[in-house]
């Protein structure tokens, strides 16, 4: 799962790093 969120922080980088926190 961890790698999905890597592919779709190219798209949201900030949304990733708040959801990297939650996960």
């Amino acid at each position: 799962m961890e790698k999905k969120k890597q592919t779709r922080s190219r798209t949201y980088p900030t949304r990733s790093s708040m959801r990297s926190s939650l996960s």
